[in-house]
């Protein structure tokens, strides 16, 4: 995988309303 893939999923997370 691409770390810029990586960065996106994480970003995601991050941004992810639900986050605990």
């Amino acid at each position: 995988l691409m770390p810029e893939i990586l960065t996106s999923a994480l970003n995601l997370v991050k941004h992810s309303p639900h986050v605990h």
